[in-house]
């Protein structure tokens, strides 16, 4: 005891730990602690989308059917519990300054758990609360963002493993509900993550302890706990995977194409190669756009687990290589289990398969043609659970496995550093170059968004109960293209067409997506619109989140003396009246 408390003493209390978690976490995402309610951190895209939701919840202004989705009510019950104080964009704000500070904090405890060494476990919260792949998932998807309880039920499950107590079979049933109901994709990583652990550990101590009928009941107590929490939550969603026909659950997310994992998969050079826009090493990044199956998504993609966890990982792999008499036997079971759960991070993330020999993609389905094909992890997982597409964001578990080793290595230097000053000084050096390393900033990715476009300013002084429709149309299930549209009901408060997959369905939006074409009439008249809003620019670049033309294409022009409409106007059909212009968006009527 007078160990510890000496050791605490030396290095610090937690809570002046949690204190500079909590600065470097205003520091890296300034200057948005003074802008809560008008900027919104990350860029237009699913963030926005989220932000809607939020607003949605708070209000339901208009009925939506959701029956047909795959909702998370344990999201909308948090929220709505964070809405009964803020707005919907100072809660969103709020929720990944959280996830920061949190995921800072619940690292900090597991690598303090497993090294007894503050210091080095301040370090590898600092590597897992601020690594490039948490930064973009930040600015766009809420739910991904929140990786803090990850290391929570790592914690709890090593507690679990050592103790094999009632108690801490709750507390592991309990953690691992949180995983699971902040994010499915976690949950389902978690998942996978127990049964390596659990393999890794029957092999490993297979000759040093024997399997005891109170073990079963233990982990049958953590497994009942979460069902209990789980279950409520996600009953719909199990009902609508056992009851929906295959037709359904394809449009409804519930079975992806494999070729999406080809093209939501990692590459070693995604873990090794840092982000194109990082400030200081952006700069000698070769452009990876070009791939064979896919471009390089910013998003998805960015899994850089940086060149200073990875040497202080190997430092911690060769000491426990050089060192096996001096190690404990606990230190060298954790550092073997997560160099194990590394390599099969990386394996697991792949493509579902390699080609082998000659080969051809085939351009509209992006499937790979070949004779001969090496299958890898994902691709029978694929088969276990078709709803999940996106591989590639299992590097978070690589990046938390890369954490606690590099947190290892470092006490292994610290405990050949006698003076204190020197421990902190590397300490401060090791901090300062892992930032110049995981920086993607400036610019600071917020949004300014407390000034509302002038087309929802008009739209939301018109009187009436009346629908609106935006073009471009994107298909109906590709939820990212109609964030920015749905984002700024928040102003005008009219029904909106886009954006509601029961309204607009893949076979109206078919029907009416040439707006030249008189008989389009008909049907948005059906569905309530009043107002056609057309944004000419975007038939071009698309908008901020989708940098590629929005699956349609432009308008045909008509050629008229220079000075009306710049020269020219689209062609739309006979019934749209043009009343009213905002830049290159224009707002047409639809006569009655």
């Amino acid at each position: 005891m007078r160990r510890k408390n000496l050791h605490s003493a030396r290095i610090g209390s937690n809570p002046g730990i949690f204190f500079i978690f909590a600065l470097l976490t205003i520091a890296v995402t300034y200057p948005l602690i003074w802008k809560m309610s008008s900027a919104a951190y990350g860029f237009m895209g699913d963030s926005f989308g989220a932000i809607w939701h939020s607003w949605w919840i708070k209000y339901q202004p208009f009925p939506i059917d959701f029956s047909g989705s795959i909702r998370n009510f344990f999201w909308e019950g948090l929220l709505r519990l964070f809405l009964f104080a803020f707005d919907e964009i100072f809660t969103y704000n709020l929720i990944v300054l959280m996830s920061f500070f949190l995921s800072a904090i619940t690292m900090f405890y597991l690598v303090d758990y497993l090294t007894r060494n503050k210091l080095a476990a301040m370090f590898s919260g600092i590597i897992y609360a601020f690594c490039p792949y948490h930064f973009v998932h930040s600015y766009q998807h809420l739910t991904l963002a929140n990786i803090q309880w990850m290391p929570l039920y790592v914690l709890t499950l090593l507690k679990l493993n050592e103790t094999k107590t009632f108690r801490s079979a709750i507390f592991c049933g309990m953690a691992f509900s949180l995983v699971f109901l902040s994010d499915y994709y976690y949950g389902y990583f978690m998942g996978i993550f127990t049964a390596l652990f659990i393999l890794f550990a029957g092999i490993y101590n297979w000759h040093r302890q024997k399997v005891r009928i109170k073990d079963f009941k233990i982990i049958s107590v953590a497994i009942l706990v979460a069902l209990i929490i789980i279950l409520p939550f996600t009953y719909h969603i199990f009902k609508i995977l056992l009851s929906a026909s295959r037709t359904v659950l394809e449009q409804t997310g519930g079975i992806r194409p494999l070729s999406d994992l080809l093209i939501f998969s990692a590459r070693p050079l995604d873990y090794l190669i840092p982000s194109k826009y990082n400030p200081f090493l952006g700069r000698f990044i070769p452009d990876l756009g070009i791939s064979i199956w896919r471009g390089h998504r910013y998003i998805e993609h960015t899994l850089f687990l940086g060149y200073i966890p990875l040497i202080l990982a190997g430092i911690a792999l060769r000491n426990n290589w050089k060192r096996k008499k001096i190690i404990a036997q606990r230190e060298r079971f954790a550092i073997s289990f997560f160099a194990f759960a590394v390599l099969a991070g990386v394996l697991i993330s792949a493509p579902p398969f390699l080609p082998l020999g000659h080969f051809s993609i085939d351009t509209i389905s992006r499937e790979v043609i070949c004779r001969h094909k090496l299958f890898l992890p994902s691709y029978f997982l694929y088969k276990i659970a078709p709803m999940f597409r996106c591989y590639a964001r299992f590097g978070i578990i690589v990046m938390l496995s890369v954490s606690v080793l590099a947190g290892f290595g470092l006490k292994f230097i610290l405990e050949k550093t006698e003076s204190r000053q020197k421990k902190i000084g590397l300490f401060i050096l090791l901090s300062s170059l892992l930032f110049i390393e995981f920086a993607d900033f400036p610019p600071f990715r917020i949004t300014d968004v407390h000034k509302p476009p002038a087309v929802y300013q008009w739209l939301s002084q018109q009187p009436g109960n009346f629908a609106i429709i935006e073009y471009p149309l994107a298909k109906s299930n590709d939820s990212s293209a109609f964030q920015e549209y749905v984002f700024w009901q928040r102003v005008h408060q009219k029904r909106l067409i886009n954006g509601c997959p029961d309204r607009l369905n893949e076979e109206i939006r078919k029907k009416i997506i040439d707006i030249s074409n008189p008989e389009i009439l008909s049907t948005l008249t059906g569905l309530g619109a009043r107002y056609v809003i057309v944004h000419q620019d975007k038939y071009r670049k698309g908008n901020i989140y989708i940098p590629f033309e929005w699956l349609t294409t432009p308008p045909r022009y008509k050629i008229y003396p220079s000075g009306y409409n710049n020269g020219r106007v689209p062609v739309v059909a006979d019934g749209l009246e043009l009343v009213k212009r905002f830049g290159e968006t224009l707002v047409y009527k639809i006569k009655k």
